[in-house]
């Protein structure tokens, strides 16, 4: 009977979004088995001694708040997450900035086109998390090399 039944995958474009799945996964999974191994209540939301009070200003007047605060144990396993985190948001931004400098060059500037190559140069041997991810800086670093801010004209 199980010969006649269909396989759950079948074709190799179904097969590697499902591996990428379950590597986010796991990693999510690692996170979470940590936090459990660190304490139950140290790093938990519901402990009162994580959180406390603070004042912002609203649109009418100060309002008090409460406000989350991490304890030392888990700002120390989370920041490598959120440091890989900051430089892949960090890149993608600039990829995006750089398509929108491509077919705006009027949003271009002198500066911009000087970070956007100093950019390029330090990601350039950098390695991606897929191949998806690596053409598309590819992609952005030529396209680095072509941005020329546009110049006013003087009448």
């Amino acid at each position: 009977m199980w010969r006649d039944a269909t396989p759950l995958v079948g074709s190799h474009s179904e097969v590697f979004p499902i591996i990428r799945f379950a590597r986010r996964l796991e990693r999510y999974l690692d996170t979470v088995a940590l936090s459990v191994l660190i304490g139950s209540n140290v790093g938990s939301p519901v402990n009162p001694a994580n959180w406390r009070k603070t004042t912002v200003q609203g649109d009418d007047g100060p309002i008090e708040r409460w406000e989350y605060v991490s304890p030392a144990a888990e700002n120390g396993h989370l920041k490598p997450l959120q440091d890989a985190s900051r430089e892949r948001h960090a890149n993608a931004n600039m990829q995006q900035a750089v398509r929108i400098a491509l077919n705006n060059p009027a949003r271009l500037s002198q500066a911009f086109a000087a970070a956007a190559v100093k950019w390029a140069q330090e990601v350039k041997d950098k390695p991606t998390e897929n191949e998806t991810e690596q053409w598309m800086r590819e992609e952005a670093i030529v396209t680095c090399g072509t941005l020329r801010p546009v110049r006013p004209r003087v009448p």
